[in-house]
């Protein structure tokens, strides 16, 4: 029983987290991939657009932490994987409490 308990500890801990981290690296990935394209469309006329194109190039495509390279689409999949972690960890749950 001490052993059940830890296990569903376990997974509950790590739903918790997955569940707060989620939606934060999804929307982070989906604005990062968005906002060279929001930026260039509302982009005004003149000096001022090569201000904007500049600004959008400015934007780095990628970041180097260590060894890791983050991306927009690096992001995206770790928040659509988190959300997995999320489902399996609940699945998990309502099985171990309908084997009661």
């Amino acid at each position: 029983m001490v052993v059940r308990g830890l296990i569903l500890f376990a997974f509950s801990f790590v739903e918790i987290v997955a569940e707060l981290l989620a939606p934060i690296v999804l929307v982070f990935g989906i604005g990062w991939a968005m906002l060279p394209g929001i930026v260039s469309i509302a982009g005004p006329e003149g000096q001022a657009r090569d201000f904007v194109t500049a600004m959008v190039q400015a934007i780095p495509r990628e970041i180097h932490l260590g060894r890791t390279a983050v991306t927009p689409a690096s992001l995206i999949l770790e928040g659509i994987l988190l959300i997995a972690v999320v489902a399996l960890c609940r699945t998990v749950q309502t099985l171990a409490i309908a084997a009661d």
